[in-house]
């Protein structure tokens, strides 16, 4: 992974855990979901500075309030399984997060959104054409985005009515970076909220910029 990215994924895991100990401090819990996926970041990047202070914020947080900084709709178990309070096993960790393989663009699309597949070869026109929802709209910007056409990308996240495009942005950041076009990339990002990329985002933009996959399906949205 080249030097600059590093550096900028390195300070970028650093805001989460000053956010994630910001909220401890004030309120004796925190997401600890964010906690074990930035501390998971930190072990696949080999951030050793920064993976004792995920895990830390894990282990200190008490069992009644160990969910109260995250939305879902499960409850808190009485006592907290001492499987949640640590972060993922290296290996599984690793697993999760490959490093990007030269084919991995038409590999996803196959696999995730295979209906986009024809466009491949013969263009996204058609897709938009008769996209049905702003899902599929996104989705065709992500695809585009994960080919290396990142104008049509960006042109096509301006079809958005009510969906925010963030998403798209956060996938335009992470192709950029990768490919070495740091000034645009650090252009895209600014289109990002502050506050999100002290959260998941900085979580998977930080992954992405060093070449690895930073979530199942990647670039689809995982929901």
């Amino acid at each position: 992974m080249a030097d600059m990215q590093r550096e900028l994924a390195v300070n970028m895991l650093r805001s989460v855990a000053e956010g994630l100990e910001a909220d401890f401090r004030q309120n004796r819990c925190c997401n600890t979901l964010l906690a074990l996926g930035a501390g998971d970041a930190s072990q696949v990047l080999d951030f050793d500075d920064l993976t004792p202070r995920f895990a830390t914020l894990l282990r200190l947080v008490e069992d009644d309030r160990f969910l109260k900084g995250v939305l879902t709709s499960s409850s808190t178990p009485s006592i907290v399984p001492q499987s949640m309070r640590e972060l993922t096993p290296i290996d599984t960790a690793h697993a999760e997060h490959p490093i990007f393989t030269p084919d991995y663009g038409v590999a996803v699309i196959e696999k995730c959104c295979s209906e986009l597949m024809p466009c491949n070869e013969g263009g996204f026109e058609s897709a938009l054409l008769h996209a049905d929802s702003e899902l599929t709209i996104e989705q065709v910007a992500m695809a585009q985005a994960i080919l290396g056409r990142y104008e049509d990308a960006l042109s096509t996240s301006k079809k958005l009515k009510e969906r925010k495009p963030d998403g798209i942005y956060l996938v335009l950041s992470i192709e950029l970076y990768r490919h070495n076009r740091i000034e645009e990339a650090q252009v895209m990002q600014r289109r990002l909220d502050d506050g999100k990329l002290t959260d998941w985002f900085g979580v998977f933009l930080a992954l992405g910029m060093c070449n690895r996959v930073p979530w199942w399906g990647y670039p689809f949205p995982d929901y």
